[in-house]
């Protein structure tokens, strides 16, 4: 899913020696725009296959050598769009169309057989992955924002109505949903969608209605999220705020203030998160938010973060305007380094995906898709 799980942790428990990486295979982007913030190209991982929308249409790939498998084109529907999927059992959920044409598909995953396709509502916004959780599958969506809540038949649990944002998508665990929508964050029932409590967040206003990014769930008790895309169009320095959500005690444990334009990963009681005032990756206590250690890239030219932290036993990766790092989780210091930017994932088959974006500059030129095997 959006950031390796349901809790969007950005965490894949394997260990990594940086002495053994090589490339695997590149090729062209597919045919992805450009986006607020670029997640609209995240890909997904499962069972030796990779899984990533393009245009209108939702590829299936072999890990091994990008080959095809199976694609599905939404270009059929009155309006056609796709956006990132997730899979989950074998199955592949995407939220794809737009307006009067807007579904929940779901395929199987090996081989693109239609297993359901659920109408919902929109306007001409874009969602990231859907989350999966045991009793459901919620995407944001809705006329005027909100959620959808879908069992694995396809059939509606809920639509639980909520500000007008897109570019997110809800944390889910065994007993609730999460959702952060700038203004604040949200516990829901995960079968009926009732609203159990709402925590107010003082974040500025986002005038693109967009997140561009996910709550990320911590420790029992403990969820963290910030108004990504405000820190991303400031333009002022003004930045924007990470905040721990104490949904114990309906209350916020703790508040620092930066530039935090990507959503973090988490693991063991430690959030990792990028900052881009000043440029650094911070390590920051989950208890009180202390700020444990810190990286800075190592090129004068670094001056930003365009990927979300990308989290395994013993390396962290991100990815700069310059280049994508590899950070030693014990020594704190860059073991490995690649000279391509874009968003990073990791599949169990261990093999690190960098997901070149388009030029903002030039669109008509395409990004690469570099698979490098880290076993």
């Amino acid at each position: 899913m959006f950031q390796a799980n349901a809790a969007h942790t950005g965490y894949v428990p394997v260990d990594l020696d940086p002495n053994s990486f090589s490339t695997r295979w590149q090729a062209p982007a597919l045919d992805i725009p450009v986006s607020f913030g670029g997640n609209l190209n995240t890909l997904v991982a499962s069972n030796g296959m990779l899984f990533i929308g393009g245009g209108t249409t939702l590829y299936a790939r072999n890990e091994s050598d990008n080959s095809a498998v199976w694609s599905y084109d939404f270009s059929s529907v009155a309006f056609p769009s796709v956006n990132p999927p997730s899979i989950a059992a074998g199955v592949a959920y995407v939220a794809a169309g737009q307006q009067s044409s807007t579904y929940m598909f779901a395929f199987n995953a090996a081989d693109g057989t239609l297993v359901f396709k659920s109408l919902m509502s929109s306007q001409w916004e874009h969602y990231l992955a859907p989350a999966i959780g045991p009793q459901g599958i919620y995407t944001n969506a809705g006329t005027y924002g909100g959620l959808y809540g879908l069992n694995t038949a396809g059939q509606q649990l809920f639509f639980a109505g909520m500000p007008q944002t897109s570019q997110w998508t809800p944390a889910v665990d065994a007993s609730a949903i999460y959702t952060y929508t700038g203004d604040a964050l949200r516990v829901l029932d995960p079968v009926t969608g009732a609203v159990n409590a709402t925590i107010a967040d003082s974040n500025p206003q986002n005038f693109d209605y967009q997140i561009n990014g996910s709550a990320v769930l911590g420790a029992p008790g403990s969820v963290f999220a910030a108004n990504y895309a405000t820190a991303l169009n400031n333009g002022s320095g003004a930045g924007n705020t990470l905040t721990d959500f104490n949904t114990t005690l309906n209350s916020i444990a703790w508040k620092v203030n930066g530039d935090y334009a990507n959503t973090p990963a988490y693991n063991a009681g430690v959030l990792y998160v990028t900052n881009n005032n000043p440029v650094r990756l911070e390590a920051r206590a989950e208890a009180d938010g202390t700020l444990l250690w810190s990286w800075v890239p190592p090129q004068a030219g670094d001056t930003g973060f365009v990927s979300e932290t990308l989290l395994t036993n013993t390396m962290i990766f991100v990815s700069t305007n310059l280049a994508t790092y590899g950070i030693d989780s014990t020594t704190h210091q860059t073991v490995w380094s690649y000279p391509l930017v874009g968003k990073l994932a990791l599949s169990r088959s261990k093999i690190l995906y960098i997901e070149g974006q388009q030029s903002q500059t030039s669109p008509s030129v395409p990004g690469t898709l570099t698979a490098i095997n880290v076993n």
